[in-house]
């Protein structure tokens, strides 16, 4: 009998993150064959981890019909990314084949928009979706998706949490800023306000910090993967601010977290990564339409809306409950649930 094949593949940070302790676990302990099929910010990350994989960036659907056919998977294992991304290419093409298909998300949000086709309100649906917990699964049934795709796995990304020591921040510690690229997304969703906009409370804010507390302030700015880093480079020389603010997009982002005072942002999975790691996590929505923050969805934090508030909490930031949050979201089982997943579609442990 044919050794059995695995085909994993993704395109963003996050979805790539969900995929990579299951493939290391899976190369651990030799039961499968599989090949990785990459391309975006998701490299970086493989690279980090030392996974060798294809280069994915400038392959089209054709290309990848014909790597499939000669790679001959059993099963593909995707992450999940907005726009026709190559996860769907890669999932259009594994449907054609009748190839069984497993797709990872890992995060609270956008969840039509990870399966939409080319066609308009049309969805591309693989054999099975991993879901993080039953919030996520009640919400993704909420907008329309078959209750017998979803299985509640974790998100094994989480797990890499577990065991990380919680450190406190020094005084002289920066503050952490993480970018979202709001206003360059072009959709019918509006949060009510845009990345220029908080980042100029969080300097308001960070100013009064400076006139009423003994610490020094320092400023990181974090952007988005999908970011120039050059657009804050230019607003910041644009702005006024009396303290030091430095564009960091290349330091690995769990670096960053841990050497913070707090972390700042809108609705980042970071802010998320920043609490599980025990940091001050804080989401500041102002004039917001529709709170999307994972911290509020969890009920880790309320999201803050006001500028005052906002200086309130930075001047003396809140831990969360770590201990609590890692019960939650942090169990190693989560990987082997994702391979256990993996193994009920693949046809030969049907």
């Amino acid at each position: 009998m044919a050794e059995q094949t695995i085909l994993f593949c993704s395109q963003d940070a996050g979805g790539t993150n969900a995929l990579f302790p299951v493939v290391k676990e899976i190369a651990k302990k030799r039961l499968y064959h599989w090949e990785y099929l990459a391309c975006g910010t998701g490299k970086k990350i493989l690279i980090t981890e030392s996974i060798f994989f294809e280069e994915g960036d400038s392959l089209n659907e054709d290309y990848i019909g014909h790597f499939m056919d000669s790679l001959l998977p059993s099963i593909v294992v995707l992450g999940t990314s907005q726009g026709y991304s190559m996860e769907k290419k890669v999932l259009r093409q594994s449907l054609e084949r009748n190839i069984p298909s497993v797709s990872v998300i890992d995060y609270w949000s956008n969840y039509r928009q990870r399966f939409s086709g080319h066609e308009k309100g049309g969805l591309m649906l693989p054999s099975c979706i991993c879901v993080v917990d039953e919030l996520m699964k009640q919400e993704m049934i909420a907008e329309g998706f078959d209750p017998s795709l979803l299985v509640v796995t974790g998100n094994p990304f989480f797990s890499t949490y577990a065991q990380s020591q919680v450190r406190g921040a020094a005084s002289n510690a920066p503050f952490l800023f993480l970018s979202q690229p709001f206003s360059e997304i072009s959709t019918s969703f509006d949060p009510g306000y845009d990345e220029f906009q908080v980042l100029t409370d969080v300097l308001s804010s960070l100013e009064y910090i400076r006139k009423h507390s003994p610490f020094s302030v320092l400023l990181v700015v974090r952007p988005h993967p999908r970011e120039d880093p050059d657009k804050y480079s230019r607003f910041l020389d644009s702005v006024r601010h009396t303290f030091p603010v430095k564009v960091e997009a290349h330091t690995p982002l769990s670096t960053l977290i841990g050497g913070a005072r707090a972390v700042i942002g809108m609705s980042s999975a970071g802010l998320l990564e920043a609490a599980l790691r025990g940091k001050p996590a804080i989401s500041y929505q102002p004039n917001v339409q529709k709170d999307i923050s994972i911290l509020h969805k969890l009920r880790v934090a309320a999201t803050i809306t006001s500028k005052e508030a906002l200086s309130k909490a930075l001047l003396r930031p809140a831990a969360p409950d770590v201990a609590l949050l890692r019960e939650h979201y942090t169990d190693r089982e989560s990987i082997y649930r994702v391979i256990g997943t993996i193994q009920d579609c693949i046809p030969a442990h049907r």
